[in-house]
């Protein structure tokens, strides 16, 4: 995505000319690549499909960290996101069941080297689902270039936040390393901002990649596939099956 020139006009034009379409186009700024626009209906949105509901957010106001509400954003995505979860919520009352995934990209969590978590975004979303009773079944993120994914213990809910930014930026700058120049090894324990069990259970720093997400009326299903050079070809790398027999969010503390 290229800006314009003068810092004056920067606003959400160059997102909505690249992500908001109403049909795939060759954008100039491509320089002749062939990826084409996109075609999401705004830079905050609702999906509903078969067997889920996804709610996509826009966090990109700033660079280090994501912001959904306050300053440039304003109050109407988060009036927005207060909307579409008693929706969720009141859909479950009426024992309409469906998976819930939220996408942003900016991570709530991350252990990227050159990016940062982005606490007080979580905290937004965090009291919209307290107010609403309900979570999310699934968080999904990127823009931190690697892969991650993490289980957040939530009251008796257990939810998976997927960090996928290895999609084809250039720079893979890799994960953290701890102060003996240690990698964590997955299934590590930590705890969340406010105190909430964290555990990071997979990571790929070193690999371009991709996720796919399926999903049913009783199972989401992810995997991650690595892209290994040269060729391109893609190998596994992580898997993981989340049930959804369970809907607790009235649980959720």
């Amino acid at each position: 995505m290229m800006f314009p020139s003068d810092p004056a006009a920067y606003s959400l034009e160059p997102f909505v000319n690249h992500f908001c379409t109403a049909t795939p186009t060759n954008a100039p700024e491509a320089h002749g690549f062939s990826r084409t626009t996109m075609t999401q209906p705004g830079v905050y949105f609702t999906l509903n499909a078969p067997f889920v509901k996804i709610i996509g957010l826009y966090s990109n106001t700033g660079e280090t960290t994501g912001t959904i509400s306050g300053g440039k954003a304003g109050p109407a995505q988060l009036s927005f996101l207060n909307t579409q979860l008693k929706s969720v919520a009141a859909d479950r009352k009426a024992n309409k069941q469906y998976a819930l995934i939220l996408a942003v990209h900016h991570p709530p969590f991350t252990g990227s080297s050159e990016h940062f978590p982005s606490p007080q975004m979580l905290s937004e979303i965090d009291s919209a689902c307290t107010a609403a009773k309900v979570y999310p079944d699934l968080v999904l993120s990127g823009h931190a270039h690697l892969y991650e994914r993490y289980t957040r213990f939530v009251g008796s809910k257990q939810i998976p936040y997927i960090v996928a930014g290895n999609g084809g930026y250039f720079n893979l700058p890799g994960f953290k390393t701890g102060k003996n120049g240690s990698l964590p090894k997955p299934n590590v324990m930590g705890t969340d901002g406010k105190g909430n069990p964290l555990r990071l259970d997979h990571f790929n720093d070193d690999h371009f990649g991709f996720v796919r997400v399926n999903v049913t009326a009783s199972t989401i299903t992810c995997d991650f596939f690595e892209i290994n050079d040269p060729g391109g070809t893609t190998a596994a790398d992580d898997h993981f099956v989340l049930q959804l027999n369970k809907y607790s969010d009235s649980e959720v503390s």
